[in-house]
């Protein structure tokens, strides 16, 4: 079957599985249009799909037209012999081979394109998977050899030959415990890792693509379907084979956005890693998916069903009519990992349990970003020591040292009134955490059935055919919270900020207030005020102080989080550090640059300590400093900083991710500033096409955006461009922010010096003292921000010839610019050219050459 004929087959199957059954025939009728083959075939994939279950649980190569053998033993290609084919996959059919001369001996697996399937884009395929192979060289990732080509045209390459078996297989053929296990696997995660740091994602990581020689040596096999994330080898790094219709993955290891066809991550790797180190453990798979489910249950069981954790996974059996417990298959389990049932689940419970359901998030954020991080807490967990992935109580962290030391402590516990004290010690402490996690298990049953019960309102059977919206049901909730769960104050306050939370996403931030507020007394009222929830509330309405433009409240809020964690915490803790971030933010706003750098460097300090570069949270920091450092005039440390931001999210989020706009927004504004103007209009609209996709229009970051897009094109002189670009941000910033806030100053300013170089003086004027007024009335007096304003009215006015007011105007933006900044800032040096530029025009030359020189 040609690949162009396959690619119309998929079409019409995946559009029928859309249809009632009663529509196929008249759907399948219009669309073959007589030709009866097409019909039967895609007929075919239908009945399949209803009798075996789904074709998700078809291999993607088992979709594809079968092949004869093309190479017989014997047949020499290169400079190798076959000696046999090995198996067929998606692309290519692998042979074992040996040197064809007799130099030296040498077995070698050759991989060919399979007969039939030399389409350009199986061609581009391959040699890409043959280009990823060249670029890694790890003693775990299977070496290549050798590439050429055929004499018929078609692409081969040679590899490492691994005779092993499936890491599955061998652990339980050699019957390796739980601790052996885990050790085999952290070498598989080293190999991902190293792939990894080489900015590739294998996207089918599974037992049969891990295989370990009779020796022990693990291999990590077959990148035929891997992603480049990153490349600068000339080839299509967004190619791939889903645009063919064939999703190539193995759903039972594919990660849910693999299943959706969303963009993938390194953390879609640690997913399946999730799913193979859970097999290792239990012998069991994460979810029942039986044979009997269609394609859509079983996309619905990957995608939204939590899986058991591994503990209470073992000896489970998945059969045609859902799962069930053996007897028989969990003392098998155990036997195959040389211990017991019982101490099989000790011996998975805890962290263990975090590790795998950590890696198998549904949410990519959420998951470990690397198969490094994985393999961090994996060996935390063989050291003993507290793994990242669980919170740090005090009870927890005690039980990891006296596991770590528990010879020297079975000394120590010699002593008596040792003995009675740690006794009655533990035993009060477990008691309170096994308190605290029946009343944790209470609050999230009731939290679930509450939103149950709240969504069921939006289904038709209740509501009666009307349409509910989203922000309907936030009012319905709102309403139902304080009635329904009176006396819950712990429940309300959890369900208080999360409507919160998206009345600020939604950019609606005055209805977003009184939900902080009322859960921050409801926390107060359950827990006091020196708790960490207290303190997290804090800083949340801080941060919604902030977005509301009133940054004294939103210093204060931060700096109340800050002394609330300190107390419980130190100083040198993740959650600290996140509140000397978020201070430096609110003094950097109110113009306190020189105590806000101070302070971000010390948060970057404790970050980089805690999680090395690679994280979200370091990135965050390298963004604001960046951004400080730069507009202090230190360009160099500022790019640098802003750049390696950008890499880290970039990395870890993938592209459309409102963290990526940040640091692409943050670029833009240094580009601008050293005169590379079309550089920062390019970084500018890629943040704001990813702004838009990620928030709709109507959105005050949109508006954000299109403001410093409209600043650049300003710089360029374009200016009718870069007024259609404040009007429509205009627009957007009205009806997303308060009147008073000081954002719309920008849009104010900036479509006032549009309109004084277009020569329109009245609306320029009225623009930019609007601008001038809204800065002076949101930010504390004296802020450079302003001075920025009188500077740009000034400018009109001189160009107004109104010569009195315009000095006014300049002297004042001057001032305010160079007690902030200093006489070298670029910022100031620009005002500063304004007020000679006034001088010479009004004839005032003592007074010009007075100012001009004081000009760099």
């Amino acid at each position: 079957m040609h690949n162009d004929r396959w690619e119309t087959i998929q079409r019409l199957f995946e559009a029928a599985l859309e249809l009632k059954p009663d529509q196929i025939d008249e759907f399948l009728a219009r669309e073959c249009r007589g030709d009866a083959d097409l019909e039967r075939e895609v007929r075919s994939l239908l009945d399949a799909d209803a009798r075996e279950g789904g074709l998700l649980d078809i291999q993607a190569e088992d979709l594809l037209p079968a092949a004869e053998p093309a190479f017989r033993p014997n047949t020499v290609i290169g400079e190798y012999r076959i000696i046999k084919q090995l198996g067929t996959g998606g692309m290519g059919t692998v042979y074992l081979a040996e040197r064809a001369d007799d130099d030296f001996h040498q077995n070698v697996a050759l991989k060919i394109v399979r007969r039939g399937m030399n389409s350009e884009e199986i061609l581009r395929r391959f040699r890409m998977e043959r280009q990823i192979l060249a670029g890694l060289n790890h003693p775990n990732i299977a070496r290549l050899f050798d590439g050429g080509m055929t004499e018929s045209g078609i692409p081969y390459f040679t590899l490492e030959y691994i005779d092993g078996e499936n890491i599955d297989v061998y652990c339980d053929k050699y019957y390796l415990t739980v601790r052996e296990r885990l050790e085999k696997f952290l070498t598989v995660c080293d190999a991902v890792e190293y792939a990894q740091r080489n900015l590739i994602v294998h996207r089918d990581l599974k037992p049969g693509n891990i295989q370990v020689t009779d020796d022990g040596t693990v291999k990590l096999l077959d990148f035929g379907i891997a992603k480049l994330l990153d490349a600068d080898g000339g080839f299509d790094i967004q190619a791939d084979m889903t645009r063919t219709g064939v999703r190539l993955l193995t759903p039972r290891y594919a990660s849910p956005e693999q299943i959706l066809a969303k963009p993938v991550t390194t953390a879609s790797d640690v997913y399946a890693l999730g799913v193979i180190l859970y097999e290792l453990l239990t012998g069991s798979q994460p979810y029942a998916i039986t044979k009997n489910q269609s394609a859509r249950e079983v996309e619905d069981v990957i995608c939204t069903t939590e899986p058991q954790k591994p503990s209470i996974s073992i000896g489970r059996i998945i059969g045609e009519d859902g799962s069930i417990f053996s007897q028989e298959a969990t003392e098998k389990t155990a036997e195959k990992r040389r211990t017991t049932p019982a101490k099989l689940k000790r011996q998975l419970t805890g962290d263990i349990d975090t590790i795998c359901l950590t890696a198998l998030k549904k949410e990519p954020e959420r998951r470990y970003q690397s198969a490094g991080e994985m393999a961090r807490d994996i060996r935390l967990h063989l050291e003993g020591r507290p793994i990242t992935a669980r919170p740090d109580s005090l009870a927890y962290r005690t039980r990891k040292f006296i596991g770590r030391y528990r010879f020297p402590m079975a000394a120590a516990l010699v002593l008596i009134l040792t003995v009675t004290t740690l006794t009655v010690y533990y035993t009060i402490n477990l008691a309170r955490e096994r308190d605290r996690a029946r009343i944790e298990a209470q609050k999230a049953q009731q939290v679930a059935d509450f939103m149950i019960e709240l969504f069921q309102s939006a289904d038709p059977n209740n509501s009666k055919g009307d349409e509910i919206t989203a922000r309907e049901l936030l009012e319905s909730g709102a309403a139902r919270i304080e009635q329904d769960l009176a006396g819950e104050p712990e429940i309300q306050a959890t369900l208080m900020k999360t409507i919160g939370s998206v009345y600020q996403q939604l950019g609606q931030y005055e209805k977003a207030e009184p939900f902080y507020n009322k859960c921050l007394a409801l926390q107060i009222q359950a827990y006091g005020e020196k708790h960490p929830e207290v303190a997290a509330t804090y800083s949340d309405i801080g941060v919604l102080m902030y977005d509301l433009g009133d940054l004294d409240s939103s210093e204060t809020l931060y700096r109340k989080a800050y002394e609330i964690d300190t107390m419980i915490f130190g100083n040198n803790d993740t959650i600290v550090a996140t509140d000397l971030n978020n201070i430096a933010t609110a003094l950097r706003a109110n113009g306190e640059d020189d105590e806000a750098e101070k302070l971000l460097r010390s948060c970057l300090a404790v970050r980089l300590h805690i999680f090395g570069e690679d994280h979200l949270d370091v990135a965050h920091t390298m963004n604001h400093l960046g951004r400080l450092v730069a507009q202090k005039g230190n360009t160099e440390e500022g790019e640098d900083f802003l750049r390696r931001g950008l890499i880290i999210r970039r990395k870890l989020l993938g592209n459309e991710n409102y963290e990526v706009t940040a640091s692409l927004g943050a670029l833009a504004g240094l580009l601008r500033s050293k005169g590379d103007h079309e550089g920062a209009i390019e970084a500018y609209e890629e943040a704001l096409a990813i702004m838009t996709k990620l928030t709709g229009r109507e959105h005050s970051y949109v508006g954000g955006l299109m403001s410093s897009l409209a600043n650049a094109y300003n710089d360029l002189e374009k200016y009718d461009t870069a007024l259609a670009l404040f009007t429509d941000a205009k627009d957007i910033l009205t009806k997303s922010l308060p009147a008073s806030h000081p954002n719309q100053a920008y849009v104010y300013v900036g479509m006032g010096l549009s309109l004084t170089y277009l020569n329109r003086f009245d609306e320029a004027e009225e623009a930019l003292r609007r601008g001038v007024e809204t800065r002076r009335k949101g930010l504390p007096e004296g802020h450079w921000m302003t001075g920025v304003a009188e500077s740009c009215l000034g400018l009109c006015l001189m160009k107004e010839h109104k010569f009195e007011e315009a000095e006014t105007s300049l002297v004042a933006g001057y001032t305010l610019l160079y007690n902030h900044f200093g006489i070298d800032n670029r910022i100031t040096q620009k005002a500063l050219q304004r007020i000679v530029e006034l001088y010479e025009l009004w004839g005032k030359e003592d007074k010009a050459a007075e100012y001009a020189a004081l000009l760099n």
